[in-house]
């Protein structure tokens, strides 16, 4: 059999007009705008019956999801006020995650399935980040910094999955799966931190620092994660079904580093390599998850022959890194649901 899926893909705009206002002997205010493109997955899946052998029916199944999508862009914007200083920032990011899973599966006696198989991941991301800041501290002297940061990954990563659904009594099913961490096969990608700054009153202050990494460390994992669901089937009136997904906590790790894994790396200049613990640059990305639930709950009733209505609701807390949501305060990532038909 072969079975295939589209979902629906959301888009969000947000315009926070008070995003800063602070008192610090002059009052800072700034606003903040941001557009998102969400799509979720699109599902193909194929099932190879393979027949009967030692009671039970067998079958490969392979399923491929094109891909998670994820696409951010905000701006922030902070002009000149009591205290004489400027900011201007920008965020990009994309995020795709393409997933391909394969199984052997069996039944036995139309009560009890089993299943087991790996998981594959191909991950790509690209980030984008620009930073301006305008300061000025007397008549005589303004002071300018500019800041980009540049990055692309690809990551090939595997885990495996597990799974088994029974029926204790007519038409009563109970189910669970559970899927190992994901952790990195391959790994690819190059990054870029660009650092300006112009001081006209002491040129010796003045300077502009690069670290550009062509082959940097690249990880990409995924949590545990469990599955639990039960269902109740009664044909030709209606059914019902809910289930729970539990995503484990992850330790913090790099997703991002030096090419030996340095968090920091020296900046070179025209004139050479600076060797300035002060100056060096930050170039690692840490990453750091937390236990997350999901739940999903759905109905059908039989209205007549040809009619039947169907409805539901979801979650989709996404298991996120922390810092993301803190700092960027993006509750986008935290999505509750609802469909009908």
């Amino acid at each position: 059999g072969l079975a295939g899926s589209l979902s629906a893909y959301g888009y969000t705009q947000e315009v926070v007009p008070s995003f800063i206002d602070v008192d610090l002997g002059g009052r800072i205010r700034g606003s903040m705008e941001t557009t998102s493109v969400d799509i979720f997955p699109l599902n193909l899946a194929y099932v190879k019956p393979l027949g009967e052998s030692l009671g039970m029916f067998h079958g490969l199944g392979l399923s491929l999801v094109l891909p998670d999508y994820h696409q951010f862009d905000g701006a922030l914007d902070v002009p000149s006020g009591d205290l004489l200083f400027e900011l201007r920032a920008r965020l990009q990011q994309q995020w795709e995650t393409y997933w391909l899973v394969g199984g052997w599966g069996a039944c036995y006696q139309g009560w009890l399935c089993v299943g087991a198989g790996p998981t594959f991941a191909l991950h790509l991301e690209e980030e984008l980040t620009i930073l301006t800041t305008f300061a000025e501290y007397s008549d005589e002297s303004t002071r300018d910094t500019a800041q980009t940061h540049k990055s692309d990954m690809t990551a090939a990563a595997v885990g495996g999955h597990a799974g088994f659904q029974v029926m204790p009594a007519e038409g009563f099913w109970l189910g669970a799966t559970v899927r190992s961490p994901v952790t990195t096969l391959y790994g690819d990608g190059n990054l870029l931190d660009v650092l300006a700054v112009v001081d006209t009153l002491k040129e010796e202050a003045s300077y502009l620092d690069r670290v550009e990494v062509a082959d940097p460390q690249v990880d990409f994992r995924s949590p545990w994660r469990f599955g639990f669901g039960v269902g109740y089937d009664r044909p030709g009136e209606f059914s019902i079904g809910a289930d729970v997904r539990l995503y484990l906590a992850q330790e913090e790790y790099r997703t991002l580093a030096g090419p030996n894994g340095e968090s920091f790396m020296f900046p070179s200049t025209p004139s050479g390599t600076v060797m300035d613990a002060n100056r060096a640059v930050y170039v690692a990305r840490t990453v750091e998850t937390e236990t997350t639930a999901n739940f999903s709950l759905g109905a059908e009733v039989g209205v007549s022959e040809s009619l039947v209505v169907q409805g539901g609701g979801f979650t989709d807390l996404t298991s996120t890194p922390k810092e993301r949501v803190r700092l960027h305060e993006d509750n986008r990532l935290s999505r509750v649901g609802g469909t009908f038909g």
